[in-house]
């Protein structure tokens, strides 16, 4: 949080021109324009190029264009050869008049990798003269303004970066006169951009393409004009880096790579972000490397990549593909971030798999922009390799985004299918927080944000067997709902175009309306998802993105992927009594138009649509929960799109919704499967079930429709998932596993639909990383929902594990000891504890205090918390309008209640009331800070019943000792006294029993002996304290059931958040959500969560201990607790630290 708060007032310092170290210029000497003037023999000696790179740099890169970067060499020599046999498109135009007709940004664009070439090849005179001329006509020209929109600098700042970027490569090959005029020009136009920057939106709007094309445009010309010592362009790059560095550091909370702009437009901005950290690393000594999000953003190419390599998903504003590169941000990210390859992989795939001519075929105008950047960041050394996830079809998450996306980054072959589902909040989750909670006091909510590329388009999906595009998005185009693969309700009384029909909030226009009442809080929710094998089933909730005025409950729609041919799809829509709506119309487009929708009709029974690809037959069809199925209408549009036209063709089919609940499905299917039936077989308050036969086999799919209900879904699925698969083979059910029926079950197998199979004792069970741990447990799950138990030794950072659970239907998170929520008996719950509690003691009726505390609690959560007297002066209903804006700031901010009084006390008490009134059947979480319930789990489990579900987080004795001695002043060792917490447990009561316990394990019995030294080695005694707490509480857990507990390491919830996460929920039986994935990996990466002891968190600082202890501090450690070290999956330290 410190880091957080002084990174903000440096950038606020930064806008008010203060120089911090390095912002001047990368050479050592600097040459006035008026020595320019004077001095011709200055002109050519040091000054450039500076920008990417020098001149020794340029010899290498000479030697590598015939060698290791011959490849993209070629692409360059190409590109030039094209520009030169068509200089009547490429070369800019005579006349002014003409150059600013029309969108210009190629001019600029092409200006780098042209130069490049005339850099590498001096010896080549007609690309030399031609680029002479190039910059000869830009400079004359009186400004780069394109006439059609002069309030648009955009094409400016392209024309400002291309220009002094080729200015800085053939500096040295200019006359007097043109380096003079042309570093005019460059200084004239950064100026020009600058004092603009002040007042146009695209100066205080962050994450968006505008400001940082045109922000970094300053920052090139005020680099390459500060080579010549002028002291106006200081302030430039102080504000340019400024801006850049709040770009970096609001990027850090997108943990997913994404940006919500989607991937055409994504890859705009990434342009321009990975020549900023390139750039500044360079000339300032600023690393950005580590940035989170670049560490994510390789995902953000590969995870929407279709089969083939050649079109992505088409979210928001997009083009098939990527505007700008994407081969240069993937070299970028291999050679300054990954370092594995796969980034080289990609590359090289994209490129081999470019169309050569199409619709799917690069803009002329960009697609030699990043040529340049690929050749001068591309590292030979890293060997290509694709990811891990390559070559089978697999799901992934952008769980800030909102995206899912299966199948992704695979060849064009039979079987490989791709669906992506959109459900999101505007801005993307981290963006939309931010807004909200307004933890920042330089971000004045949607003000410093744009997202008006973005579409109405919660819950829309896109389908693609076989790779062949059935179901797209429909790209640019302006803002209907109707454009995009979501439902529009009628009659609404907000409509304000296609009257009677209303769609989501911002659309009618053609950006997304983002400023107009109630559009700012527009927001979908992926709800659940999950895939096995060749199945997928992902959900979202989009009734948040549609005018309250509709009167809307709840607009959920399910996606399941049934094989690789067939997907259901399922809209749940229900409304209020008083909901003026009587009708929904879905929506279903294709772009391709050589492969059009034609009407067809399926069983004889259901209305639906056609696709021939070359007799090849992909097919459609819906039907509601009475079996009715409307004739569509198959539309076409024709929408202007970036500066032309797009086409669409659409299907549009209308249901009535007469009822509160109405209920459609539509089976969308390739032409490798038989489908020979559809129906509903059950339409119950919880959920529904459809049977769909297929390949003459019948599967009947269920989905939970009552979602936020955990008690609901357990009853309707008969496990707390939200949906599910059986035909006589096997029974998936999504997020925990799939069933394979024994062959005799198989044979008799039929569906009950008064009954549910209980088949988890059977299901594949996930496994700990830590086989030592986990492999002997028994792989059965009790089919209860659990009742969760947190234990740890303090330290330890198991209040991370808050993040998974908090903000969730599923689970109420209770943080014990707190202000108003605490053990009834203190003194049996010590810092250090080292009594056992047993079973028999829970039977015996010991500790009847505790036993009935713990009843209370986890047997009715919701009247313990009433009966909290919170002794609050002010009116309890005037708190409860803060409290939702609250909770989001502390979780931003990393506020901890427990240390802001008396006051967050009770906001969190009225927090958890809330929360159990809006989800009354939430499953408590019990995170019990005080050190000792690892070594009693088999009095919980007495206690509590067979529904404890306990987790217990270690943490490697290296890392915990440097905590508890190292990392504060003065050390925590002392502060908490925890010498005397030892001694203590040596005491004996009035009763001569041990802490009111029976059992003091062995392992303890050592610390007295340290503890009788005249001065005890603190090291020494930590070091067996750790040992024997967790030797301990690993003898008792073996008693327990093995599918009662789960140990994690923290350092596997800090470096694998995502995979800990689910092993997590997998042990629960719950799936996780994508949200909650999101809240850990934020609480992990970012450095903006702290924990309680000892500040923020990330990968990069677990291992502190390595460059801060002793050697011999070390040693001790491992000598004296490696028995559990090793069983627990840690390593010794190597033994290169003895030469630190």
């Amino acid at each position: 949080m410190e880091n957080m708060q002084r990174s903000a007032v440096l950038l606020c310092v930064l806008a008010v021109g203060f120089a911090f170290c390095g912002i001047s210029s990368a050479s050592d000497r600097y040459v006035s324009l008026k020595e320019h003037q004077t001095d011709n023999t200055t002109l050519s000696a040091h000054l450039h190029p500076k920008l990417y790179f020098d001149q020794i740099q340029l010899r290498l890169l000479k030697q590598r264009a015939t060698t290791t970067h011959r490849h993209i060499f070629k692409a360059i020599q190409n590109a030039v050869s094209a520009m030169l046999s068509n200089a009547a498109v490429y070369q800019p135009p005579v006349s002014h008049e003409d150059f600013g007709k029309k969108w210009n940004e190629i001019y600029g664009n092409n200006l780098p990798p042209l130069a490049l070439y005339c850099l590498l090849q001096p010896e080549d005179a007609t690309a030399s003269q031609f680029l002479i001329e190039y910059m000869d006509r830009m400079v004359e020209y009186p400004d780069w303004t394109v006439s059609s929109a002069p309030n648009d600098e955009v094409p400016i700042a392209h024309s400002l970066t291309g220009f002094a970027t080729a200015y800085d490569f053939i500096y040295t090959f200019l006359d007097t006169r043109r380096r003079l005029q042309y570093l005019k020009k460059i200084r004239s136009v950064t100026e020009e951009l600058f004092e603009l920057s002040k007042h146009r939106g695209w100066g205080k709007q962050f994450l968006q393409n505008h400001q940082t094309t045109n922000i970094l445009a300053i920052l090139i010309g005020a680099l390459v004009a500060g080579e010549h010592n002028d002291p106006e362009t200081m302030i430039w790059k102080q504000i340019s880096v400024n801006y850049m560095e709040k770009t970096m550091f609001l990027l850090s909370h997108i943990v997913d790579g994404s940006l919500d702009e989607g991937v055409a437009y994504g890859s705009y901005t990434a342009k321009s972000i990975t020549q900023y950290v390139y750039l500044a690393l360079r000339h300032f000594q600023i690393d950005n490397t580590q940035n989170n999000w670049l560490r994510a953003h390789f995902m953000f190419y590969f995870a929407t990549l279709l089969p083939g390599f050649q079109r992505t998903v088409g979210i928001a504003d997009s083009n098939y593909n990527w505007f700008y590169g994407p081969e240069s941000q993937l070299v970028f990210l291999d050679a300054y971030v990954l370092r594995n390859g796969s980034g080289n992989w990609l590359a090289g795939e994209i490129r081999k798999h470019r169309p050569k001519d199409g619709p799917m075929m690069q803009s002329s105008a960009q697609r030699w922009a990043t040529l340049h950047t690929e050749y001068i960041w591309y590292d030979s050394d890293l060997t290509p390799q694709p990811p891990p996830e390559f070559n089978k079809a697999s799901m992934y998450v952008f769980s800030n985004w909102g995206v899912v996306t299966y199948g992704a980054g695979l060849p064009q072959a039979q079987g490989n299918t791709f669906v992506s589902f959109k459900s999101g909040k505007l801005g993307g989750r981290a963006v939309y927080d931010i807004v909200h909670a307004q933890p920042y006091s330089w971000v004045e909510g949607w003000t410093n944000f744009n997202p008006g590329h973005e579409h109405p388009d919660q819950n829309s999906f896109t389908f693609a067997p076989n790779g062949q595009v059935f179901v797209s998005e429909a790209l640019y185009g302006p803002k209907y709902s109707y454009l995009n693969n979501v439902l529009v309700f009628a009659p609404s009384p907000t409509s304000q175009c296609n009257q009677p029909w209303e769609g989501q909030l911002g659309e009618c226009s053609k950006w997304l309306r983002w400023g107009e009442k109630e559009v700012g809080d527009t927001a979908g929710e992926v709800i659940a998802a999950s895939s096995h094998q060749d199945l997928l089933f992902v959900s979202g909730e989009s009734v948040l993105a549609y005018s309250s005025a509709m009167k809307l409950k709840s607009v959920y729609r399910a996606l399941v992927l049934l094989n690789s041919q067939t997907l259901l799809v399922l809209d749940h829509i229900e409304k209020h009594k008083r909901s003026p709506l009587s009708s929904l119309s879905a929506f279903f487009h294709n772009l391709d138009i050589d492969f059009r929708y034609v009407p067809h009709r399926s069983f004889g029974k259901y209305n639906g649509a056609l696709m021939d690809v070359w007799d090849a037959h992909y097919k459609m069809f819906w039907l509601d929960a009475q079996g009715s199925s409307p004739v569509a209408r198959i539309q076409e549009a024709e929408q202007a799109a970036e500066f032309k036209k797009r086409w669409t063709q659409y299907i549009n089919v209308t249901f009535s919704m007469e009822n509160p609940v109405t209920r459609v499905a539509y089976l969308m299917h390739g032409p490798y499967v038989k489908v020979s039936d559809c129906r509903f077989v059950d339409n119950s308050k919880n959920g529904v079930k459809i049977s769909v036969t297929l390949n003459d086999t019948e599967t009947v799919v269920s989905v939970a429709t009552n979602y936020l209900d955990i008690e609901a879904r357990h009853g309707y699925l008969g496990f707390a998932g939200f949906a599910k698969t059986e035909d006589s083979r096997r029974i998936v059910q999504f997020g925990r596993g799939i069933q394979t029926l024994p062959s005799q079950v198989a044979k008799d197998f039929m569906f009950d639909f008064g009954l549910v199979v209980n088949i988890s004792a059977l299901l594949c069970n996930a496994q700990s990383k830590d086989s030592s741990i986990n492999d002997e447990k028994d792989s059965s799950v009790h089919d209860l929902l659990p009742i969760i138990t947190i234990t740890s030794m303090p330290g330890s950072g198991a209040e991370v594990l808050q993040h998974l659970f908090d903000n969730s239907s599923d689970f109420v998170y209770l943080r014990i000891p707190s202000t108003f929520l605490r053990f009834p008996v203190s003194s049996f719950v010590s810092l250090v504890d080292a009594c056992e509690w047993s079973k028999a003691d829970a039977q015996n009726g010991r500790f009847r205090v505790i036993q009935g505390w713990f009843h209370s609690v986890v047997h009715n959560v919701k009247l313990h918390l009433q009966n909290i007297q919170l002794h609050q002066s002010n009116d309890e209903t005037e708190n409860k309008v803060k409290v939702k804006g609250q909770r989001k700031r502390r979780m931003l901010l990393s506020d901890n209640p427990r240390t802001k009084g008396t006051h967050m006390d009770i906001v969190y008490i009225q927090e958890l009331r809330q929360h159990l009134v809006k989800y009354p059947n939430a499953r408590p979480v019990l995170n019990m800070g005080s050190g000792g319930w690892f070594l009693k789990l088999p009095y919980l489990q007495e206690v509590i019943g067979h529904s404890l579900r306990s987790v217990h987080v270690v943490r490697d004795p290296r890392a915990w000792i440097y905590l508890m001695l190292y990392s504060s002043k003065p050390s925590l060792y002392l502060r908490k006294n925890i010498k005397r917490h030892i001694a203590n447990i040596f005491k004996q009561n009035i009763d001569g029993v041990d802490q009111g316990c029976a059992i003091v394990d062995s392992q303890f019995l050592p610390l007295k002996k340290i503890l009788s030294q005249p001065d005890p080695n603190p090291v020494q005694l930590l070091a067996q304290l750790w040992l024997a707490h967790n030797s301990a509480g690993l003898k008792v857990s073996a008693s327990l059931p093995p599918h009662t507990y789960l140990i994690v390491k923290f350092e596997d919830i800090v470096c694998f958040p995502e995979e800990t996460a689910r092993m997590i929920h997998n042990f629960l039986g719950i799936p996780v959500a994508p949200a909650a994935l999101n809240q850990l990996t934020f609480a992990t990466s970012t450095n903006l969560y702290n924990l309680i002891y000892e500040g923020d968190i990330s990968p990069a600082k677990i291992n502190t201990w390595k460059e801060n202890m002793a050697v011999d501090e070390i040693k001790l450690i491992e000598d004296t607790c490696w028995p559990v070290m090793e069983r627990l999956g840690y390593k010794r330290h190597t033994v290169s630290h003895s030469f630190l």
